[in-house]
């Protein structure tokens, strides 16, 4: 047995029958939580490397477009996430707002926008360079390792589409809940491992593979891996509509998650410190 690194719970792991196409990494699934994970580290120097060469003309080039779009000062169309952060701004103790990973900074010019202090943290220097563009406070900190975060520092800590990147999860999570202040949350989103042809997605180079995704959870083994971190109430967000493309197989997914019968594809949480 040895500690996992989603959840920190000491755990046996078996391995998961999917093949990935690099042949570098083999999947594993915790007997503690139940989340899967790649059982390969990548080194901190070629994970920086990676995801610079991303945002400079990989695929998150959709992510500069809307940062180009944003120096012009035009306000991005109201998303999911923007939502939800209004929805739990009005019960937090405090205006004090960090993100980690937070990419390019347009998520992070709507918080300051609502009143917030800011602050970045991503592995990314080119990430990080655009969202300072931007008039963002942005830290770069090694893969592998935590963001600076000082005790009690923020109220509210936002991981967009990240755990799901991270080697150290569960060390992040908990210094995540060291860094808030009492009543503080953790607004977050990872996809869902049951979300329709995910896991047969995974034997394939992309950018939802490894080494780009390397955790994978359910609806369950996130809430385990949360609770373990220190987090005590926990609310699961439901978007039912994910604006489908005009297709015939797309519509009929989407109708499929509206009528509950086909797994969301993203979880959206908001674990909150008591």
């Amino acid at each position: 047995m040895k500690p996992c690194r989603l959840c920190g719970a000491l755990a046996d792991f078996s391995l998961v029958a999917i093949a990935i196409e690099n042949g570098e990494n083999i999947l594993v699934r915790c007997s503690a939580c139940g989340s899967l994970m790649t059982a390969r580290q990548a080194p901190a120097a070629q994970v920086q490397t990676l995801y610079d060469a991303l945002y400079t003309a990989g695929a998150y080039q959709d992510y500069r477009k809307a940062h180009a779009s944003a120096l012009t000062g035009r306000r991005p169309v109201t998303s999911y996430q923007r939502h939800l952060f209004h929805r739990v701004r009005k019960h937090l103790p405090g205006r004090r707002a960090a993100e980690i990973g937070g990419g390019v900074g347009v998520f992070g010019q709507s918080v300051v926008r609502a009143g917030f202090t800011y602050r970045n943290f991503d592995v990314s220097v080119e990430a990080a360079g655009l969202a300072e563009r931007l008039g963002l406070s942005s830290v770069v900190f090694p893969a592998g390792e935590v963001p600076p975060l000082e005790q009690g520092s923020v109220d509210v800590v936002v991981m967009w589409e990240v755990l799901e990147h991270v080697w150290n999860a569960a060390e992040i999570l908990r210094v995540v809940h060291t860094a808030l202040a009492p009543g503080g949350c953790l607004l977050m989103s990872t996809p869902n491992l049951h979300r329709h042809g995910y896991l047969e997605s995974l034997s394939t180079a992309g950018v939802s593979s490894p080494p780009i995704h390397i955790n994978f959870f359910s609806h369950a083994s996130l809430a385990v891996c949360l609770r373990a971190a220190g987090f005590g109430r926990l609310r699961f967000y439901h978007r039912k509509i994910e604006y489908p493309k005009f297709q015939p197989g797309d519509m009929l997914l989407t109708a499929g998650i509206v009528a509950g019968w086909v797994p969301e594809k993203t979880l959206y949480c908001a674990a909150w410190k008591e």
